[in-house]
């Protein structure tokens, strides 16, 4: 295997293949999206123009896809901020899943949109 270091320069040159994975541009050939997250994970940082569908996946899409998602956010600048904005998401998975992230990072800041979220739910 190559070392990560040699790895990811050849990526950022081939980003497209990830925009089309992403669905940030149309797909010529199909990617799963497993293998599209464990890609990104090799970059040294995660590009931004990734972190909306990042966030997306992290609450919508089945448990390990979630899991993968959610590490490569782990270090996103406002990432509280994202979660948040999800709990006046339309689908009740998605602000569950929310809900369950922000406890999960132990954002302390999140408590009042939580409880606002909680007295709409009831």
């Amino acid at each position: 295997a190559l070392p990560r270091d040699a790895l990811w320069p050849w990526l950022a040159e081939s980003m497209e293949v990830l925009d089309e994975a992403f669905g940030l541009a149309p797909a010529k050939t199909a990617i799963p999206l497993e293998r599209a997250l464990r890609v990104l994970a090799l970059l040294p940082a995660v590009p931004q123009r990734y972190l909306p569908r990042l966030t997306e996946i992290a609450v919508a899409e089945k448990r390990p896809l979630r899991v993968q998602a959610m590490e490569l956010l782990r270090d996103a600048k406002d990432l509280a901020k994202r979660i948040e904005a999800l709990l006046d998401d339309k689908r009740q998975p998605v602000r569950i899943n929310a809900a369950g992230w922000l406890a999960d990072i132990r954002s302390a800041a999140s408590e009042k949109p939580l409880r606002a979220r909680l007295k709409k739910e009831k």
